[in-house]
């Protein structure tokens, strides 16, 4: 039987990483049809909501992961908005041609906070980092101890143990928490804040979440900001073993690069929401076949 989680749970991580990937799998072609053209929209939204929520004042700095053609187009949109865009890091991937295979890491805000952030950044001030992009307090003291203390690359599993209101039984959680905090569509581009909160149920990260929504419905984004808060409501199965996550919602698939462990985990986001096209099945986090 489940119980209320008091400890966290024991988990053997095993020392490889594999690289970073994603892969989707539509429950049909008429599916993916529908929604592969919504997703792009939604990733488009939230790029230009990163900086939009620098100028609304929302917080000082943002920050993009770009490539270097599109540099010069976010550098003259954030002149124009008052602020400056300035390359933290650049990185060389493989296999593209061009300016293509240059990923930049580049902050955006006032003149003077950029020239904070970067100063963070060179010294490995995580904290600093994370107060300039607005996370909430305890939030960026979570992103220390996992990120940082204990060199993770995912957090959803020390997020789930983190929150209140998580059940356990054995190796696996179950959970229904905020859908703005559901961050496990992250990988597709479906999120409502730009930071890992402490936990699923971390009450400043709904808060800063409802702002970012607000500010979007605002700035003309009403049907996206929609969009984001139905698939959030979805229930989600997350399972991780070998550094393999998989994540099952009721219209696609995603196959995506997590932490290794010895043993499979797995997180159920309980939802009563369900998307119209959503496949059928015998097993979470399908409805049930209809007789």
């Amino acid at each position: 039987m489940d119980q209320l989680l008091e400890a966290p749970l024991p988990v053997t991580r095993l020392s490889f990483r594999l690289p970073d990937t994603v892969r989707l799998a539509w429950v049909s072609d008429e599916v993916r049809a529908l929604r592969e053209p919504m997703l792009g929209k939604l990733k488009r939204m939230w790029a230009e909501l990163e900086v939009r929520t620098v100028t609304a004042g929302l917080r000082r700095c943002a920050l993009r992961q770009i490539t270097a053609e599109d540099f010069e187009a976010l550098a003259a949109d954030s002149k124009q908005s008052g602020l400056k865009a300035e390359t933290l890091r650049i990185e060389q991937r493989s296999g593209l041609p061009g300016s293509a295979a240059m990923l930049l890491q580049v902050a955006v805000g006032k003149k003077r906070d950029v020239r904070e952030l970067k100063a963070a950044w060179v010294r490995g001030d995580y904290d600093a980092i994370g107060d300039l992009l607005g996370y909430p307090a305890c939030c960026r003291a979570f992103y220390q101890r996992i990120f940082i203390e204990e060199r993770l690359s995912d957090p959803v599993w020390a997020m789930a143990q983190s929150s209140q209101l998580a059940r356990r039984n054995t190796d696996s959680i179950t959970i229904s928490g905020p859908p703005l905090l559901n961050l496990l569509l992250r990988s597709i581009g479906v999120r409502a804040v730009p930071h890992f909160p402490c936990s699923i149920d971390c009450p400043d990260s709904v808060a800063f979440a409802n702002r970012w929504m607000s500010l979007a419905r605002s700035l003309g984004f009403a049907d996206e900001a929609a969009q984001i808060e139905e698939i959030l409501a979805w229930p989600v199965e997350w399972s991780a073993l070998h550094g393999i996550a998989e994540i099952r919602t009721p219209i696609v698939k995603i196959t995506t690069q997590t932490d290794a462990t010895a043993s499979k985990l797995t997180l159920r986001w309980i939802a009563e929401s369900y998307p119209p096209d959503g496949a059928r099945g015998l097993a979470f986090p399908f409805k049930p076949l209809q007789r």
